[in-house]
C-alpha cells in the first residue's frame, strides 16, 4: 500500500514536470515500460532522500504537491517506507525521471572514477547506486586479497553495467559487492567471465550475459545466495564452485546451441538448497566430487547415459532426492556419493558396477529398495549405515570384499542373501541391524569378527554352514532373544573354536536340508480366560514357532437359584465353571405383585354385596379392601312357559326377579299325543332284511306303534372270472360277482397235471462217467424220474517207454499210453549219481601259489569237492641292513635277503625332506612392502622366506573434512588417525594463513586457529606414502553455532542401578555453544552434565540433548 502511494507522488511530480518545455511521456509509453511485481521489492534498499529530491526540484510545483499531499496522502504521511520500498522507488523513478529538455535523464552525481592499471578500462560509481565499466579489451585480474578500487564502494553500488567494447571481465572483479542486484553485460564482445568474478554478491537476483560469453569461469557465481534464476550463454564448461552456496538459486537454464558440455565441476551446485530439478545434458560425461552437495529442496535428477564417472559426495546431503537411476557407464559408486540423502527411496544401479565405496548410501533412511548388480566386487566401509528401512539385502555371488560396518543399524532389514565366496564376516557389518532374526553363514566364510552382529536385538538363530573358521567372541552383543547357533561341524570342533555365548543353544552337525522334529514345549498355560500358548521346537536345529491355544470361556452349569426372589425382595441365582469352578452370580429381579382385581359383587335381593377391591395372587396381599353393600329383596316379572306340557308330561312356568334374575316354578297340565309319523324305516337289499318304521308323536317323539321286518331278496351272480390260473401241481381260483350289489364269491380250479418227456442215456468213456434213462416236465421242467451216473471205465496202460535218459544229476522220464483212448503218462527216472576222483593237494612256494585236495565226477567231469587256492608263502626278508645313508635331500637305500630261498632286493629310502617349523613374520607389512615370513628346516637348518599379501592400502581418516570457525577461534577438532604401519605424517598446509593457520604434529594432533581476516582456506595434509587429504576452513566474525546434534539413541532401556553415558555429536564440531542435558523425570532417570545416565526406578523418562537452540530426545525405560 506504502509503495503505491508513493508512486502517486511521483506520477503526479511527473506530471508537473512535464509541463516544462521538452519532450513528454504518452501514458500508453509508461504503462509499457513500468511493470511493478512483488517479487522485485524483497530485497532492496535505497535512501527515502530520492523522493524528496524529486519534490523539491521545482519551486513552482510547491502548492500543487503540497496540495496533493494534503487531500490524497494523510494516511501515507503515517507510514514510513522500508529499505526494500525505497528503492524499488528508486528503479521506478529512473525509468520516469524524462524531465529535461529533449527527454534526456539528469545524470546521477559521480561519487568515484578511477582508471586499471595496465588495461583500458574506465570505471565509475554514481550515486545512484549504478557501478560503470567503459573501455575495451580485457579487464585486470584480483584476488580476495586484492580487490579492485571500486570494492571500496561496495555499500553503494546496486547495479552494474559493462561496456559492449570489453572482452573479458577479470577474476573477482565484482566480488562481496553486498549491495549489487544487477550485472548488464550487453551484446558486444565480452566472450569471458572471470573466476569468482561476483562471488559472495549475496543480493544479486538479476544476471543479463551476452551471448557472446562463452567461458565463465570457477566459483563466478559463489555464494550469490539471492540469485534465483539464471539464464547462461554459450558456455561448454560447469567450472568447479560455479554455484557453490547460491541458496536461493531454483533453476539454471543453458541457451541452445552448446557444443556438448561434457563435464559437472567440483561443488559447482554445492550448496544450492533451493534447486528442485536437474537435467544432466547428454553430453556429460562426469559429474565431479560434491557437484550437488547440499542440493536439499532436490527431488529429481535424470542423469544422461553418456555419464561414466559420478565423484565422492556429488548428490551428498540431498535430503529430499527421492529416486535416481545410475547411467550404465558408471562402474564405480565414489565415497558417499548419496550420504545422507534421507528421502531416497530407490535407486536403480547399472549392471556393470563392481564397486559400491566407503559411506556411498550411509544414512540415506528412505532407502527401501536396493538391488544389487551380479558384477559387482566390493562394498566398502559404511556403505549403507543408517539405512534404517532397508528391507531385503542379495549380496550377488562375484562380491568378494565387504568393508566393515557394511549394514550397520540398517535397523529395518529382515533379510540378507550372503553368497558362497565371501570369507570374511566383518566387524559390525550387521551391528544394530534390529529387525533381522536369521541369518545363514555359507560354508566359504572362516572368520567372524567382533560386533559383527553387535545390538541385533531381534536375531533368534544364526545358520553356520562351514567348520573351518574362526569365531570372535564378541560376534553377538547384546541380544538377549538369541535362542541358537547351527553349525555344520562336529561338538569338537565348535569346542576347539572357545567362543561361548550365554542362553544360546548350539546345534551340532547341521544340514540345512533336514526333515524338521518338532517337539512341543508348553510356554503358558490355557485357562477358561487367558489364552494359552505353546512352542514346537525342532530337536535337531532349534527352529520354532508358536501357536495360540484360544481360550475356550468359561463352561457355566445351569446355575442353582440360591435366594428366591419375592414380590418385594430380590433374589440370587448362582452359576459354577463345571472347569475351573469359578462361580457367578445373577440377581434375579423381585417378582413384583401380581395384581388381581377382585371384582365388585352387586347386592342382590338376597345377598349383600361387596366394591371391587385388589389383592396379590402370590402373596394374597390385600392390596384395596372390598366393602359390603346390603340385600336389595325379589321384584318378580309377569312369568314365562320354561317347559311346555307335552303329551304325558306336564309343563312349567317360570317368573324371574328383574333384579337378581331369580326364579320360581308353576306347573302346567300335558297335552296327549296329537301328531303322529313313520320313523326308522329301511329297505331291503340282497343280503340284508328291510322294516316297515315305527309310529312316532311328533310332539314327544314317543314310539306309539312299532313296525315289521321284511325279508331279504338274494344275490344275482355273473359268469365269473378267472383270477388265479391253475397250474400242474397247483390249484386256480374263479371270482363271481353279484350284478346288484357288487359282492364276489370264488371256486376252486384243478390243478392240470405235468407233460412228460423222456431223457435219454449216455455211455461212460475212460475218464468220464455216463447216465442211465431218467424223464421231465416239458411245461414245469420239474424232473420226473431222475438219471443216476455210470462210473468211467478207467485207463487201460501200456508198458512204457523211455523218453528222457537219467543223468550224473539230471533225472530220466518213461511215457504210457492208454491201449484205448490213446491219453500218456509220465514216470520219473531217478538220475544215476556221480562216480567221484579224487585231486590231489599242490603245495606253494615263496613266489607260486598251491592248492588243497579236490575232488571231480569222471563221467561228467563235474567238480565236486573245488581245490582252494594257497597264496604264495612270500620272501621272508627280515629287517634289511642299510647300504646308503639318507638327507632332507638325498635318498638312500636298504638291502633285503630272503631266508627261505636266498633270492635278494633293495630298495629306495625317500628323501626325509625338510622338517619346516611354523612360518614366523619377520618384517610386518607397511606402505611400502608386503609382509615377509621365514621358517627354518628343524634338521638341517635350511631357511625359507616369503612374501603375504600386498604392500598395505594408503589410508588416512581425519575427524573433519570441513569445519567453520570464528575470527582468532582456536581449535583441537581436526585429528588424523588411520596411517598405514609404515606411513606418516610429512607435512600439515594452510593455502592461506592470513585466514587460518595450522599447527600439526606427527602423532596426528592439531592446533587450527583463524586469523582476524574471514573467508575460507584449504588445509592439506601429506603422507609420506603421497596420500593427501584437503580440510576446508570458514572463518566468520560470528560464534559458531551447533546446527545438528547426532549420536544419540532415540531408545533406551536400562537395569534399576545401571548406567550408560551418552555420546552426542555436534555439528559442526567447532560450536561454540554447550551441550546441556536435561531429565524431564529425575526419579526415574537422572542425567548429569557430562551425560551419564543412572537408572532410578521403573518407568520411561526423556533425556533431552541441547546444544544453542538445537535438541534431540532420548527415551529412556527402567525395567
Amino acid at each position: 500500500m506504502k509503495i503505491k502511494k508513493a508512486l502517486g507522488v511521483i506520477l503526479a511530480s511527473t506530471t508537473i514536470f512535464s509541463m516544462t518545455p521538452g519532450t513528454a511521456w504518452a501514458a500508453e509509453e509508461l504503462s509499457e515500460e513500468v511493470v511493478i511485481e512483488d517479487e522485485a521489492v524483497s530485497d532492496l534498499e535505497e535512501p527515502e532522500t530520492d523522493i524528496e529530491e524529486i519534490q523539491d526540484e521545482s519551486d513552482d510545483t510547491d502548492a500543487e504537491v503540497d496540495d496533493f499531499s494534503d487531500e490524497e496522502t494523510s494516511d501515507f504521511a503515517d507510514e514510513s517506507l522500508t529499505e526494500e520500498d525505497t528503492q524499488q522507488l528508486s528503479d521506478i523513478g529512473e525509468e520516469i525521471a524524462t524531465f529535461s529538455d529533449g527527454g534526456v535523464k539528469p545524470q546521477a552525481a559521480v561519487i568515484a572514477k578511477g582508471e586499471e592499471e595496465k588495461t583500458s578500462i574506465i570505471w565509475t560509481v554514481y550515486s545512484d547506486g549504478k557501478l560503470e565499466i567503459n573501455g575495451y579489451g580485457e579487464m585486470a585480474d584480483y584476488t580476495e586479497d586484492n580487490l579492485p578500487e571500486w570494492n571500496k564502494y561496495r555499500d553503494s553500488i546496486t547495479y552494474i553495467t559493462v561496456d559492449e567494447d570489453v572482452t573479458v571481465i577479470g577474476k573477482y572483479a565484482f566480488c562481496s559487492l553486498d549491495k549489487l542486484l544487477k550485472i548488464t553485460i550487453p551484446e558486444g564482445d565480452c566472450v569471458e567471465l572471470g573466476a569468482y568474478a561476483l562471488k559472495d554478491c549475496k543480493r544479486l537476483d538479476v544476471v543479463d550475459l551476452s551471448r557472446k560469453v562463452n567461458i565463465i569461469g570457477e566459483g563466478a557465481f559463489s555464494g550469490c545466495s539471492g540469485l534465483e534464476k539464471i539464464k547462461l550463454p554459450y558456455v561448454n564448461y560447469v567450472r568447479k564452485y560455479l554455484f557453490k552456496d547460491c541458496t536461493d538459486l531454483e533453476s539454471v537454464t543453458i541457451a541452445d546451441g552448446v557444443k556438448g558440455i561434457k563435464e559437472i565441476g567440483e561443488y559447482a551446485f554445492s550448496g544450492c538448497s533451493s534447486l528442485t530439478n536437474i537435467n544432466i545434458s547428454d553430453k556429460v560425461e562426469a559429474i565431479n566430487k560434491y557437484a550437488f552437495s547440499g542440493c536439499s529442496s532436490l527431488t529429481n535428477i535424470s542423469i544422461s547415459d553418456k555419464v561414466t564417472s559420478i565423484g565422492s559426495y556429488a548428490f551428498s546431503r540431498c535430503s529430499n532426492l527421492k529416486s535416481i537411476n545410475i547411467p550404465q557407464g558408471v562402474t564405480n559408486i565414489e565415497e558417499g556419493t548419496f550420504f545422507l540423502c534421507e528421502n531416497l527411496e530407490s535407486i536403480t544401479l547399472p549392471e556393470n558396477l563392481n564397486q559400491i565405496s566407503r559411506s556411498a548410501f550411509s544414512r540415506c533412511s528412505s532407502l527401501n529398495n536396493m538391488d544389487l548388480p551380479k558384477g559387482l566386487k566390493s562394498i566398502g566401509y559404511e556403505a549403507f549405515l543408517g539405512c534404517s528401512r532397508l528391507k531385503s539385502i542379495d549380496i550377488p555371488e562375484g562380491v568378494t570384499s565387504i568393508a566393515n560396518s557394511v549394514f550397520e543399524d540398517c535397523s529395518g532389514l529382515e533379510k540378507v542373501n550372503i553368497p558362497e565366496g565371501i570369507t570374511t564376516i566383518v566387524s559390525h557389518m550387521f551391528d544394530g541391524c534390529s529387525s533381522l532374526k536369521t541369518i545363514t553363514i555359507p560354508k566359504s566364510v572362516t572368520r567372524i569378527e567382533n560386533c559383527a552382529f553387535g545390538y541385533c536385538d531381534n536375531l533368534l538363530s544364526i545358520d553356520i554352514l562351514g567348520d573351518k573358521l574362526t569365531i570372535s567372541s564378541a560376534m553377538i552383543l547384546d541380544s538377549e532373544k538369541m535362542r541358537s547357533i547351527r553349525f555344520a561341524g562336529t561338538k569338537e570342533k565348535w569346542d576347539a573354536l572357545n567362543v561361548q555365548f550365554a542362553n544360546v543353544t548350539v546345534y551340532y552337525n547341521y544340514d540345512p536340508n533336514h526333515e524338521h522334529h518338532y517337539v512341543t514345549e508348553s510356554i503358558t498355560d490355557v485357562t477358561c480366560t487367558k489364552d494359552g500358548k505353546e512352542e514346537k521346537v525342532c530337536t535337531l536345529c532349534g527352529d520354532f514357532y508358536e501357536t495360540i491355544i484360544k481360550a475356550p470361556g468359561h463352561s457355566w452349569n445351569d446355575g442353582e437359584v440360591t435366594t428366591p426372589a419375592t414380590c418385594t425382595v430380590k433374589g440370587e441365582k448362582t452359576y459354577t465353571c463345571t472347569v475351573c469352578n469359578k462361580i457367578k452370580t445373577e440377581e434375579i429381579p423381585d417378582t413384583g405383585h401380581t395384581e388381581v382385581t377382585d371384582a365388585a359383587v352387586a347386592p342382590t335381593c338376597t345377598a349383600a354385596g361387596k366394591m371391587e377391591g385388589k389383592h396379590c395372587s402370590v402373596c394374597n396381599e390385600v392390596l384395596v379392601a372390598q366393602t359390603e353393600i346390603p340385600a336389595l329383596g325379589h321384584s318378580w316379572n309377569d312369568g314365562e312357559v320354561t317347559k311346555k306340557s307335552t303329551c304325558i308330561e306336564a309343563g312349567v312356568k317360570t317368573y324371574t326377579c328383574t333384579v337378581c334374575k331369580e326364579t320360581r316354578t308353576e306347573e302346567i297340565e300335558a297335552t296327549g299325543h296329537q301328531h303322529i309319523e313313520i320313523r326308522n324305516a329301511e329297505e331291503t337289499t340282497c343280503s340284508k332284511e328291510g322294516y316297515t318304521g315305527d309310529q312316532v308323536c311328533k310332539d314327544c317323539d314317543t314310539v306309539v306303534e312299532k313296525g315289521t321286518v321284511i325279508a331279504k331278496k338274494g344275490h344275482t351272480w355273473n359268469v365269473g372270472e378267472v383270477t388265479t390260473s391253475a397250474t400242474c401241481e397247483e390249484k386256480g381260483v374263479k371270482t363271481y360277482t353279484c350284478t346288484v350289489c357288487k359282492e364276489t364269491k370264488t371256486e376252486e380250479i384243478p390243478a392240470i397235471g405235468h407233460t412228460e418227456i423222456i431223457d435219454n442215456a449216455i455211455d461212460p468213456t475212460c475218464t468220464n462217467p455216463g447216465k442211465i434213462e431218467g424223464s421231465h416236465c416239458s411245461v414245469c421242467n420239474k424232473v420226473l424220474v431222475a438219471q443216476t451216473e455210470i462210473p468211467a471205465t478207467g485207463h487201460s496202460w501200456n508198458d512204457g517207454e523211455v523218453t528222457k535218459k537219467p543223468t550224473c544229476t539230471e533225472t530220466g522220464v518213461k511215457t504210457y499210453t492208454c491201449t484205448v483212448c490213446k491219453a500218456t503218462k509220465t514216470e520219473v527216472i531217478p538220475a544215476t549219481g556221480h562216480t567221484e576222483v579224487t585231486d590231489s593237494v599242490i603245495e606253494p612256494t615263496c613266489e607260486t601259489i598251491g592248492k588243497t585236495e579236490g575232488s571231480h565226477c569222471s563221467v561228467c567231469n563235474e567238480i565236486l569237492v573245488p581245490q582252494k587256492t594257497l597264496e604264495a608263502t612270500g620272501h621272508a626278508w627280515g629287517q634289511g641292513k642299510v647300504t646308503k645313508e639318507v638327507t632332507c635331500t638325498e635318498i638312500g637305500e636298504k638291502a633285503y635277503t630272503c631266508s627261505n630261498c636266498g633270492k635278494t632286493r633293495t630298495e629306495e629310502i625317500p628323501a626325509a625332506g625338510h622338517k619346516f617349523g611354523s612360518w614366523t613374520t619377520r618384517n610386518q607389512a607397511t606402505v611400502d612392502s608386503p609382509e615377509i615370513q621365514v621358517r627354518s628346516c628343524d634338521i638341517c637348518k635350511k631357511e625359507e622366506e616369503r612374501e603375504v599379501g600386498s604392500k598395505l592400502e594408503k589410508t588416512m581418516t581425519v575427524s573433519v573434512s570441513s569445519f567453520p570457525l570464528k575470527t582468532r577461534q582456536k581449535t583441537k577438532v581436526l585429528k588424523v588417525t588411520g596411517l598405514a604401519k609404515g606411513d606418516s605424517i610429512i607435512s600439515w598446509k594452510s593455502d592461506n594463513t592470513k585466514i587460518v593457520k595450522i599447527l600439526g604434529k606427527t602423532n596426528g594432533t592439531s592446533t587450527v586457529t583463524a586469523g582476524k581476516k574471514t573467508g575460507k582456506a584449504r588445509i592439506t595434509i601429506t603422507l609420506k606414502s603421497g596420500l593427501k587429504k584437503v580440510i576446508t576452513v570458514s572463518v566468520q566474525k560470528n560464534t559458531v553455532k551447533t546446527k545438528k546434534i547426532s549420536g544419540v539413541s532415540k531408545n533406551l532401556k536400562l537395569k534399576r542401578k545401571q548406567k550408560v553415558i551418552l555420546h552426542p555429536v555436534i555439528a559442526p564440531l567447532t560450536s561454540a555453544q554447550k551441550i546441556t542435558y536435561k531429565s524431564n523425570n529425575t526419579k526415574i532417570v537422572t542425567v548429569n552434565s557430562k551425560g551419564q545416565i543412572t537408572a532410578k526406578k521403573k518407568g520411561t523418562a526423556v533425556i533431552t540433548v541441547k546444544s544453542g537452540n538445537k535438541t534431540t530426545k532420548c527415551k529412556v525405560t527402567v525395567k
